[in-house]
């Protein structure tokens, strides 16, 4: 009883100071991230041979097909190889009793060769929905699209903004667990599942770089560069986990933004507003030396013209869907047609049907480096 009394009067305490409460929060994230653990690192450095090495764990992969080693990577002192689709190159990963996660953050740095079409960048999936916390992330078009799934008809899809471009580094953090899966891009938080608890300690698939494995062998392979492909065993936030497994990459970022400076161009509709100059009244007055008649002047009221400009929806191209799933049309969040793949026939009693995850159609351009804003022109 004495112990329950002093934790009580400990807790009660801190209640009542704030700035005692702020250090203690404090102290418990730096905790928490300092616990975080690297389970394997690939570099991807290597400038010959086909080994894939884990530089922190005892994953080693393997380079498929004849992958280009050795080029310059995500920043000045970094390596990365170069995938070729034609070529069907990629890098395979055994699964190990270390992924099997009940939390964890994932990240790598990729540069596309092209933002047209449907490549896979990082996939520990397989056929079907047999286990949990499958997992795959893959270009679509210039979007990075994550594809998290549970067992029966359960899955989420997270997506990144629009207006990616070829040749330009960019860097996804993707992080499951009890927090939900969130989707993070140049260390900015792109979309959030909080409901979707999913986790890895029932996956039992291989990692495939630079390709999915949706089916018996790798496929949907990408045309570009990868670069340090690290998992992690908390679910961290993408700068802290950036902080750990790519600090040389933060350090070369722009100490005024959270992420690179490209403008992400968006398709949706822009509004602009034009005002005409307004005066406000004005009064004269004259005199003579009968009388004085005040002779007042109104300027007319502001004038607002109203202009939409929208923009062309992108080439519409049906889905690449997995073995027992079926392609079902929908809208994306632009207002654009696109699709989404969904099991056939559930697989078990459960009644829960996910449906891929959308976001409303906004009149908001977005930037890459800052919230979304409403861009007015106001001219007088």
């Amino acid at each position: 009883r004495k112990t329950a009394h002093t934790c009580i009067f400990i807790l009660i305490s801190l209640l009542c100071q704030p700035q005692a409460m702020f250090k203690l929060l404090t102290v418990a994230a730096f905790v928490s991230l300092a616990s975080a653990n690297l389970v394997s690192l690939y570099t991807l450095d290597e400038r010959s041979g086909d080994v894939a090495a884990d530089s922190i764990g005892r994953n080693d992969g393997r380079f498929v097909n004849g992958v280009k080693l050795g080029l310059p990577g995500a920043w000045r002192a970094s390596l990365a190889p170069r995938f070729r689709a034609k070529k069907d190159t990629c890098a395979m990963v055994p699964d190990d009793r270390s992924f099997h996660l009940s939390e964890g953050t994932i990240g790598f740095a990729f540069r596309a060769d092209s933002v047209e079409g449907f490549q896979g960048l990082l996939a520990k999936d397989t056929a079907g929905q047999d286990t949990a916390g499958d997992l795959s992330i893959y270009l679509k078009d210039d979007q990075v699209v994550a594809r998290f799934q549970s067992t029966g008809r359960d899955e989420v899809y997270l997506s990144s903004m629009y207006g990616l471009q070829a040749g330009r580094w960019y860097v996804v953090v993707f992080s499951f667990g009890r927090a939900g899966a969130t989707l993070s891009l140049n260390a900015v938080e792109q979309e959030r599942a909080s409901h979707f608890t999913t986790d890895w300690r029932q996956n039992t698939n291989n990692f495939v770089f630079a390709g999915l494995n949706w089916n018996t062998d790798p496929s949907d392979f990408f045309s570009g560069r990868l670069d340090h492909v690290f998992v992690m065993d908390r679910q961290l936030s993408a700068r802290d986990a950036l902080s750990l497994a790519m600090p040389d990459w933060l350090a070369e970022q722009p100490t005024t933004t959270t992420a690179t400076s490209t403008t992400a161009t968006t398709r949706r509709v822009t509004t602009t507003t034009t005002r005409t100059a307004a005066t406000r009244p004005t009064t004269t007055q004259a005199t003579t030396t009968h009388a004085t008649r005040p002779t007042t002047t109104h300027a007319t009221h502001p004038a607002t013209t109203q202009a939409t400009t929208v923009q062309a929806c992108p080439t519409f191209r049906p889905c690449r869907c997995k073995p027992g799933a079926v392609a079902t049309p929908m809208m994306d969040r632009n207002g654009c047609p696109s699709c989404s793949c969904l099991v056939s026939a559930p697989r078990s009693s459960s009644t829960t049907t996910a449906t891929p995850r959308t976001r409303p159609t906004t009149t908001k351009t977005e930037e890459l480096t800052t919230e979304p804003s409403t861009t007015t022109t106001t001219t007088t």
